[in-house]
């Protein structure tokens, strides 16, 4: 797995990020990059949501399969959890399934 470190970014700046995601995916050979995360901490959905990764609202069965095994484990007793896609492209993440 790539780091921002690895790809000569600074995770301290956002347009470093957002090219990030952009790098991994393509370093990867990637149409996109998605992950789960806690919706209402500022730094994890709402510092994402700034970088163009978008909510995912219809979970294919392998990414509901992460969020069940995400609330086996008691992640959710932290907080209401998401999962969002960011499209290096620029489409509509939420209107894509996984």
């Amino acid at each position: 797995m790539s780091s921002f470190k690895e790809l000569g970014h600074n995770h301290r700046r956002e347009a470093h990020e957002e090219d990030w995601f952009h790098d991994w995916a393509q370093l990867h050979g990637l149409p996109a990059v998605t992950l789960t995360t806690f919706r209402d901490v500022p730094w994890n959905a709402p510092f994402y949501a700034r970088l163009r990764v978008r909510v995912i609202e219809a979970l294919s069965p392998g990414l509901q399969a992460i969020r069940d095994h995400e609330q086996d484990i008691g992640y959710d007793a932290f907080g209401p959890r998401v999962a969002m896609r960011f499209d290096p492209r620029g489409g509509a993440a939420d209107q894509q399934r996984l």
